[in-house]
């Protein structure tokens, strides 16, 4: 089922990940949340959001560019913004029943103003994916400007368009509509009276012929046009969360050992066993070795004790996918050490990947903490 694919891929990244179960005129379904944290503003909340559901409703129904081109983008936004800090939270949600009539993102947007949270902006994704035209055309769809809301709107879009000169160029072609189109998942974010903004490809122009049908494929769609577009979504959700930019200290601390896998007496998740084959561990050390929850990367120096078989450890904050470069290769029977600068995940979090077909003990010593 698509929710379950995109739940284990966002929750792969190391991102809290929950599935939100609606009911609306007789019909259920469940959406798929994802939350990165803020750091100084965590109540003040950006989404991104796509539709996973397509049509036609019966038989085959590809919904490539409607739109799995709009929740692709929004899994790439939360695979690139994954290992990174911003000031406010970033949640990647993708919907499900919005061909019913917005139907998971109406109640979604009614749970979050129950709980009075503070969304800032919606960014929607929504066909991003056709350009038939070969002119780059893209809409940024606000509300009226006669709407009390237009101004907030008007700022994403803004954020929007600034992301395409700084980061695209001319492969994009940005377009305001100030028209309150309402067709689409950002919708009932404005009826709550939250900034949102729906983009999409040229929906006027250059509309997409295969709209709803059994030929809305892969082999319609232009990759560069596509990829062009999720950069730009990418660096709006990045610039609307505000990248965290506090100075970094580094704070000293006597040598000390964090993590034993060959200590059984260690406290929990900080000892034995030794990682097996190709095994990702995540160890959150807070308060160990006087560690503060808000470091934000470690001085360690990295050991790799009795492997039995050659590969490598890589060490990186536990979202997103492992960097390609690794901290410490090793041989069999070999004991191997590297200092490294780790950074951290929240709480003070990372994860070690076993790159070898064997298993091998992991000993991290800590000599100072950034923040």
């Amino acid at each position: 089922m698509a929710t379950q694919l995109a739940y284990e891929r966002l929750s792969g990244l190391g991102l809290a990940t929950t599935y939100h179960a609606w009911t609306r005129y007789g019909l259920s379904n469940r959406n798929v949340v994802a939350e990165l944290p803020g750091v100084s503003r965590p109540s003040e909340i950006v989404l991104v959001v796509a539709h996973l559901d397509d049509m036609p409703s019966g038989g085959t129904a590809p919904g490539a560019d409607d739109n799995a081109s709009g929740s692709t983008g929004v899994l790439l936004a939360a695979e690139i913004l994954a290992p990174h800090r911003f000031e406010r939270t970033i949640r990647l949600v993708l919907f499900t029943g919005e061909e019913q009539g917005l139907y998971g993102s109406t109640v979604y947007a009614s749970l979050l103003a129950s709980q009075g949270a503070g969304v800032v902006a919606v960014l929607n994704l929504d066909m991003i994916g056709y350009d038939g035209d070969g002119v780059p055309t893209l809409r940024l769809h606000t509300r009226l400007p006669s709407n009390p809301g237009y101004p907030g709107d008007l700022a994403i879009a803004e954020t929007f368009r600034s992301a395409v000169t700084n980061y695209v160029g001319e492969a994009l072609l940005p377009v305001d509509e100030p028209d309150g189109e309402s067709a689409s998942d950002h919708s009932p974010f404005w009826n709550r009276g939250w900034p949102a903004l729906l983009a999409i490809e040229d929906d006027i122009d250059d509309f997409n012929p295969d709209y709803h049908t059994t030929r809305d494929t892969l082999a319609t769609l232009d990759p560069a046009y596509f990829t062009s577009y999720v950069k730009a979504s990418v660096a709006t959700a990045a610039h609307l969360a505000v990248p965290e930019t506090r100075p970094t200290l580094f704070e000293p601390v006597a040598p000390c050992r964090v993590l034993d896998t060959r200590d059984g007496e260690r406290p929990a998740g900080l000892g034995a066993p030794a990682l097996s084959a190709r095994e990702i561990r995540h160890f959150a050390v807070a308060s160990a070795c006087g560690i503060p929850a808000d470091a934000a990367a470690l001085a360690v120096n990295v050991t790799a004790v009795g492997p039995e078989a050659a590969g490598d450890l890589t060490l990186w904050p536990g979202v997103g996918l492992p960097p390609g470069t690794s901290n410490v290769s090793f041989a069999p029977g070999k004991v191997r050490a590297s200092f490294s600068t780790l950074p951290l995940g929240s709480g003070a979090s990372f994860a070690v990947r076993n790159g070898s077909a064997g298993p091998v003990h992991v000993v991290v010593d800590v000599s100072g903490y950034f923040r």
